[in-house]
């Protein structure tokens, strides 16, 4: 059995005393003040899933600090996947996980729209979060768990969504919202945010694989403690009849920073296909694409490789 299956069966059935002053439970998971653990399951498979962590269950875990934290996950993790926490965190040493802060979306000369992420290895509570995983080492391909180490107190989940507002230099508006959410969440016909949301696929389904963003159609879902994008700017959108309406794009460019500043990779979030897939290219620093593999030297982005 796995740990995951072990601990929600754990919390369910009643097995560990939640009435000891060193143990409490809450809807989504429970803390372990005796242990310094914080466990918080982020399932797909219910549409009543949350996390829910009231101001009696904060103020159970006391002035605990610097305790681990367990996101613990019923499917693998994917190469592309969100987090949001209501804890501030630091990610530790970890040869399978990275972490992307998106900074703000624009649009180059061109009209074409892309987003900048800068790597982090420290993340503020309530701040969703892009996770990378080296799906390619094989040690790293069947994790069900992410492994936090907790900055400061954890405090209540006063609300369901979070947002994290995404400036366009370009339009001086913020455009974009990064959103988390702390309950299972479902867009459901007739719904006003389908066609301005990008959800994260879960489960392998038709021709979307799991770990890639969609643009989110009826039925589609966000489990708790995962992260989508919104459109929530005010220009005019290019269903309606304006001429000066703008039409949000099928696919947006992501290009992944790593903490000296130097581009590291650059990813494509396809909203018609639903998919992140790498960029078969090469790019200098600026992002812009070359002919062939450059023979001079610098930095400089492949599908896999960086050339110095």
């Amino acid at each position: 059995m796995r740990a995951t299956t072990a601990l929600k069966i754990m919390i369910i059935s009643g097995l560990v005393s939640f009435a000891s002053a060193q143990t409490c439970s809450f809807p989504g998971g429970f803390v372990d003040r005796s242990g310094k653990l914080l466990i918080l399951n982020s399932y797909n498979d219910d549409d009543t899933s949350k996390v829910y962590i009231s101001d009696k269950t904060a103020n159970c875990a006391g002035d605990m600090t610097g305790f681990n934290v367990y996101v613990e996950r019923n499917t693998a993790l994917t190469e592309n996947s969100t987090v949001v926490l209501p804890v501030g965190f630091t990610l530790e040493k970890n040869d399978c996980v990275k972490l992307y802060d998106i900074a703000n979306f624009t649009t180059d000369e061109n009209g074409k729209w892309f987003a900048q992420a800068n790597k982090v290895t420290e993340v503020s509570a309530n701040r969703p979060t892009l996770v990378k995983v080296d799906t390619e080492n094989k040690k790293c391909q069947d994790l069900y768990r992410l492994e936090f180490k907790a900055k400061g107190k954890f405090t209540a989940t006063q609300h369901a969504i979070t947002s994290h507002l995404l400036f366009n230099q370009g339009v001086g508006q913020n455009e974009w919202s990064f959103e988390g959410v702390y309950t299972f969440t479902r867009w459901e016909d007739g719904d006003a945010d389908l066609g301005k949301v990008y959800g994260y696929a879960a489960k392998n389904k038709g021709k979307v694989s799991a770990g890639k963003f969609v643009k989110a159609a009826a039925g589609a879902y966000v489990p708790p403690l995962r992260a989508y994008l919104k459109y929530v700017g005010n220009r005019k959108l290019a269903k309606s009849a304006d001429e000066a309406a703008i039409e949000l794009p099928e696919s947006i460019e992501v290009r992944l920073i790593d903490g000296d500043g130097e581009l590291t990779g650059i990813v494509r979030m396809d909203a018609s296909t639903g998919e992140i897939t790498k960029v078969n290219h090469w790019f200098d620093l600026k992002g812009r694409k070359l002919n062939a593999k450059p023979e001079n030297k610098g930095m400089f982005v492949g599908t896999k490789v960086i050339q110095k």
